[in-house]
């Protein structure tokens, strides 16, 4: 399987694609592995997605890109027996908000989970091991408990817990790997509400953290009233007596639009479950709720308290969104969100409001359009996007799109614009040849700061795709582009080409090859370089190609050449083929593949 994802947000253009196996060795034993590579250009450093978010953030390039790799084995004997082991790696500069998995850290759960009793009684052992790749630090942790089935609705918990993390992890809160099982019929309490604890500061610390703790939980279902959920958790370290964990809470139902939730978290700890100290104490609180209240249409509030007892930082959002269905292929979208900063910092506080249209009735052509604006403390944006695609003829299709940001800052503002003509050609009836021309503007006006600067570029390109014969698959691109930077009275200008080509055989309906070649200059730096490579591919199913290749020569350029397959080196390339025929695996008419029914 393969996923792409592709944001055209000029403040954070970010690109993700990924590809993942599923092996079922069992019906009780299964496999899944995926690797993922993505890139950003002016990535947002939160710290949602990156544990070394500040690090990175003042040692960047303009442009960060990384590698990330996911193993998970599965093990359910579908009686009383479940395990499961996860490792995931990541590179600091995978900083993609589109992927759960945390830039910059290796991290190992191991979970084993088995019944006993007629399913009274859960024996749990989980263990974890996280390792942060910016200061090489690593937290690890064992927990060993036995959870019991009091009564038809309470559950309790009793365990033991032995952690350590070194003085200089930078890692946050490490969740518990298990859920809080319900013995009665097998499923889960909602951990969402139950195995959150209050984020960590980074350490600083001076020695290594490490002790032993005891652990108790209870968990109650409250039928007479709306079935809500309640619990309460207490640990304690054996050897230092200061360092302990309290936490109470509980969600309810709202009908069947959504649920109420609460939580508060009185915590003397670092780094959460897996490294209490004495040295810092934190409270969090969080309550809220979210309910949909019509088709395709969601309200959600939530009131979050860091640090009660010092009123350091108290926030507040409410949020409403909403898809409006005028008529067949007209559609209305509405935003709106409000976050309130209530005490402390008050940078927090921005309103945004929003408005999109998509009009998809034509068969000639389709538009959407959105415009969005956010109101802040520190900076207001306005963002605009408008598209458009007009099929011309069976064989050409027309294409325009704009994206628009303006940010005002209190020292300056900055205003990116990007407006894209393209014109896409597709020989309709032999399918021999296509071809795709795009023209693209791109202004970057930059008064904020000490080091103002306007920077404008036009980008034209050109490629296709020529199929003489069934095989033989020739491909070409030609692109350039003018670039005029003008910053302190000062104004340079440069033009750029790359021209490269690739033909591409087939020795048999699954396998490939290739061989590439082309040149790249740079007229203000007077540089010249050449692309020569080679590459051999595999197509697990219709219309998907993943390439494996090498080339001995290569180049790169941001605008132009920005595809891993021109740089020197090994490279990965994946294709996918779709339209709106793609799904219809089991149609022969459609999938070549498929042995067609005689008709004889």
């Amino acid at each position: 399987m393969t996923a792409w994802v592709n944001s055209d947000d000029p403040l954070n253009k970010e690109e993700l694609y990924s590809v993942n196996s599923v092996v079922n060795f069992s019906e009780n034993l299964k496999l899944v592995a995926e690797y993922a590579k993505s890139k950003a250009e002016n990535p947002n450093y939160q710290p949602s997605n990156q544990i070394n978010a500040s690090a990175l953030a003042s040692d960047s390039p303009i442009a960060e890109e990384g590698d990330a790799f996911r193993v998970e084995l599965d093990y359910d004997n579908k009686t009383n027996t479940t395990a499961s082991a996860h490792y995931n790696a990541a590179d600091e500069g995978f900083v993609t908000a589109a992927s759960p998995v945390t830039a910059g850290r290796t991290e190992l759960d191991l979970e084993f989970v088995r019944t006993l009793n007629e399913d009274k009684t859960a024996l749990k052992l989980e263990g974890m091991r996280t390792k942060d790749h910016t200061t090489k630090a690593t937290s690890k942790g064992v927990l060993a408990s036995i959870e019991q089935r009091l009564s038809k609705n309470l559950v309790g918990e009793v365990g033991v817990r032995y952690y350590k993390q070194d003085a200089t992890a930078a890692s946050r809160n490490n969740q518990a790997a298990t859920d809080v099982l319900d013995i009665t019929d097998g499923t889960a309490f909602n951990d969402d509400i139950i195995n959150q604890s209050a984020l960590s500061d980074v350490s600083n610390l001076d020695e290594d953290i490490e002790g032993t703790t005891a652990l108790a939980r209870l968990t109650a279902r409250l039928p007479q009233y709306n079935d809500s959920l309640v619990f309460a958790e207490y640990e304690q370290d054996i050897d230092h007596s200061d360092r302990n964990a309290t936490s109470i809470g509980g969600e309810t139902a709202i009908g069947n639009l959504g649920r109420l939730y609460a939580r508060h978290d009185l915590i003397n700890s670092l780094s959460g479950t897996y490294g209490l100290n004495d040295s810092d104490e934190r409270q969090r609180t969080v309550f809220g709720f979210d309910a949909n209240y019509m088709k395709d249409g969601q309200v959600y509030s939530e009131y979050r308290l860091s640090d009660a007892i010092s009123s350091r930082e108290a926030e507040a959002a409410i949020g409403l969104k909403n898809k409006w269905y005028v008529q067949e292929g007209l559609t209305l979208n509405t935003l709106f969100e409000r976050v309130e900063s209530l005490e402390g910092e008050s940078d927090t506080t921005a309103t945004a409001a929003g408005f999109g249209v998509e009009y998809l009735a034509n068969e000639s052509y389709k538009a959407s359009g959105s415009l969005e604006k956010r109101w802040g403390e520190t900076s207001d944006t306005l963002l605009g996007t408008a598209g458009i695609a007009y099929r011309y003829t069976d064989d050409i299709t027309l294409l325009a799109k704009d994206i628009y940001s303006h940010v005002d800052y209190n020292d300056g503002h900055r205003t990116i614009n990007r407006f894209q003509l393209g014109a896409a050609y597709r020989d309709y009836d032999s399918n021999q040849l296509d071809m795709l021309a795009k023209l693209e503007y791109r202004m970057d006006d930059n008064s904020t700061g000490t080091a103002p600067y306007q920077q404008d570029t036009t980008i034209w390109s050109w490629n296709a795709n020529y199929h003489p014969t069934r095989p033989l698959t020739l491909s070409g691109r030609y692109a350039g582009k003018y670039t005029e930077y003008d910053a302190d009275g000062l104004v340079s200008d440069n033009t750029a080409h790359a021209v490269y080509g690739r033909g591409l055989y087939d020795i048999s309906e699954r396998w490939d090859i290739g061989l590439q070649a082309g040149t790249y200059w740079n007229e203000q730096a007077d540089d010249l370089a050449y692309l020569v490579g080679a590459e051999v591919g595999y197509s697990p199913m219709t219309n998907l190609w993943l390439s494996l290749g090498y080339n001995f020569m290569g180049f790169e350029d941001e605008d132009i050449a920005y595809d891993d397959s021109t740089q020197e080196g090994a490279y990965f390339r994946l294709r996918f083929k779709f339209d709106e025929n793609v799904f219809k695996r089991n149609d022969p008419s459609k999938n070549q593949r498929l042995p067609r029914n005689s008709t004889l």
